[in-house]
C-alpha cells in the first residue's frame, strides 16, 4: 500500500493524481449539474408522454358520474398528482439551467471561490427538489396505473 502525503509534505504520485481528479471534478461541476438539469427536462417529458398515453383521461371523464361526489374529487385529485410534481421538476431543473449575473469582483479569488460555490449550491438544491419530486410523480403513476387497470369501472353503456 501506498502512503498517503499530509499537508505540507511531498505529495506521491498518486496524491497528484487524485488531487487533479479532484480540481477537474470542481472545475466542472457546474456544467455537470446543467447537463443533469438537461437530462430531468427530457425524462419529465418522457414521462408526462407515457401518462398520457397510459392513462385515458376521456374515459376516466366518462365513468366519474359512476362515483359518489367526495370520491370523484378525490380520483382527480390523484390523477392530477403526478403532473403537479412533473412540472414542479421542470420549473426546479430549469432554475438550474438558468444562469444569474451577479455583482462579483473577478479579481479577488475569494469573491470569486464564494460566488463559484453559491451558484453550485443553487444548482444542486434545484436538482435535488427536482428528483424527489420526479420521484414522487413515479409513485403515484404506478398508483394511479394500478387504480386504473384494477378498479376503475368502465362507464356503463347505454
Amino acid at each position: 500500500m501506498v502512503q498517503k502525503a499530509d499537508v505540507g509534505e511531498n505529495p506521491t504520485p498518486e496524491d497528484i493524481f487524485w488531487v487533479s481528479c479532484l480540481k477537474a471534478r470542481i472545475a466542472n461541476s457546474i456544467q455537470i449539474l446543467e447537463d443533469t438539469a438537461k437530462q430531468f427536462i427530457t425524462i419529465t417529458s418522457f414521462s408526462q408522454t407515457v401518462y398520457f398515453a397510459a392513462i385515458s383521461f376521456s374515459e376516466i371523464k366518462k365513468s366519474l358520474h359512476l362515483f359518489p361526489l367526495n370520491i370523484r374529487f378525490i380520483i382527480v385529485v390523484l390523477l392530477v398528482i403526478p403532473l403537479i410534481c412533473w412540472v414542479y421538476t421542470l420549473i426546479c431543473a430549469t432554475f438550474a439551467l438558468s444562469f444569474k449575473l451577479d455583482d462579483t469582483n473577478i479579481n479577488s479569488p475569494s469573491d470569486a471561490e464564494d460566488s463559484y460555490k453559491k451558484k453550485l449550491r443553487f444548482k444542486s438544491t434545484q436538482l435535488n427538489n427536482a428528483f424527489i419530486s420526479l420521484i414522487f410523480g413515479y409513485i403515484f403513476l404506478i398508483l394511479n396505473i394500478f387504480f386504473y387497470l384494477e378498479c376503475y369501472p368502465l362507464s356503463k353503456s347505454n
